[in-house]
């Protein structure tokens, strides 16, 4: 799974199955927050990822042993903003499936989800495997700067930004 795109929206990634050329489906988790509980992103690295029941999704995969963090799951869902700016979110720090990127509610999002999910599954035939997260951003070229914390939609309106939330 390669991450492209950190903002307020989400962190928005790409899925690759091994063995296939062609990206599976994309992935969206939410922002990246200290790996803080219910509100951020996962770090990057590998993890095994087995099948669980979970009470809300049913039979889904579950991703073990993610740091300060449980029940880390791959459900479906569309919406993955930052809870901490007031945006909708479908996750409490989950990876959510999408056949594409696109707006829902005036957020980004990805859509097409519960299918996706499905055939994930079904592709998988049930069985464990290892998810690997690797980050493609520049953070310094990035829109969302995690280690600050504040978000920059263009040199101009980021700088005045940064200047009027500065803690």
């Amino acid at each position: 799974m390669f991450r492209n795109e950190y903002s307020k929206w989400g962190t928005f990634s790409e899925l690759y199955v091994e063995g296939e050329k062609e990206r599976y489906c994309y992935v969206a988790e939410p922002p990246w927050k200290n790996n803080r509980p219910n509100v951020s992103c996962i770090h990057c690295g590998d993890y095994e990822v087995v099948m669980r029941f979970s009470p809300r999704f049913g039979w889904t995969y579950w991703i073990k042993d993610v740091v300060n963090r449980k029940w880390i799951l791959i459900h479906p869902g569309n919406l993955a903003g930052d809870v901490e700016l007031d945006l909708l979110s479908d996750t409490d720090g989950c990876l959510m499936f999408g056949r594409k990127i696109g707006m829902l509610y005036g957020q980004r999002s990805v859509l097409v989800s519960r299918p996706i999910v499905v055939r994930f599954v079904a592709y998988q035939n049930r069985q464990p495997f290892v998810l690997r997260i690797v980050d493609r951003i520049n953070y310094a070229e990035a829109r969302y700067m995690p280690k600050k914390g504040y978000y920059l939609k263009n040199k101009v309106k980021g700088i005045k930004h940064l200047l009027k939330h500065r803690k």
